[in-house]
This record gives C-alpha cells, structure tokens and sequence, in this order.
C-alpha cells in the first residue's frame, strides 16, 4: 500500500498516513500518522484515573485544584448558590477570571492546562466538586 496525504480539520492540515505491510500471509497492516514535515504525531493520551475534590466556596480566591503535570484533563461542577467565578491563574476575582460558571453548572478544561485553577463565587455557602483526570 502506498503513502498518502489527506487534509484534516478546520485548517486542512496535512496528515501523512504512513502504511506498511508485513511479508507474511498473517501480518497486520501497520499505519503511522505524520504531519506535513515529516514528524511523527503520537496517539493521545487516555486518563486511567480520576480524583474527586470538594472546595467550600469563598469571596476571596481559592485554589479549586493545584498545579499538576500529570493532569490530562478536569471538570469542574458549581454545587454553590452563587456564581463561581474560574480562573486559569495563580488568582480568580469577580472582575479578572477565565469563565463564569452559574449555580449548578459544570466547565470542562477545553485544551489541556496542568497550571493552578482558581475561584472565587459571588456568595459563600456551597462547594466546587472537581474532577482531575490523570
């Protein structure tokens, strides 16, 4: 089987698949994924484990989950009455944060971020309920 190239995605980006076959009758075909230069793309990664955190719900910053390298994605569900105000920083205020998540609301990490997640609600009383994927 010959090498190919197909466009992908929004961009069109160009992925070569890259095949070989084995010389045996009982061989399997092997495809490798390269992107238009050349380089290998390798598979993405799939969470094995998820750890489940509850952090009671402040008007100051709070760290809703700490930095981790390991982390491979995160949900985040507002168990509070007031708004949870979610920032992808060291702090989160009212006025200078990544999304507002209402009461009852959930937010998922929409590209992988491994830094410190922060909140802060709009009233006391409740908790954020987190769900880090590794």
């Amino acid at each position: 089987m010959a090498d190919s190239t197909v466009n992908t995605g929004a961009s069109g980006a160009p992925i070569r698949v890259l095949t070989a076959l084995g010389s045996g009758s009982g061989d399997q075909q092997v495809v490798t994924l390269a992107d238009s230069a050349g380089n290998l793309l390798a598979p993405a990664k799939v969470s094995t484990a998820g750890a489940v955190t509850s952090t009671a719900a402040a008007t100051a910053s709070v760290a809703v989950l700490v930095a981790n390298t390991a982390r491979l994605g995160a949900l985040v569900y507002n168990d509070a009455g007031g708004t949870l105000y979610l920032a992808l920083a060291a702090a989160a205020s009212l006025t200078a944060y990544t999304t507002q998540v209402p009461p009852g609301g959930l937010f998922e990490l929409p590209v992988p971020y491994t830094g410190i997640i922060t909140g802060v609600w709009s009233a006391a009383g409740g908790f954020a309920r987190a769900t880090e994927l590794t």
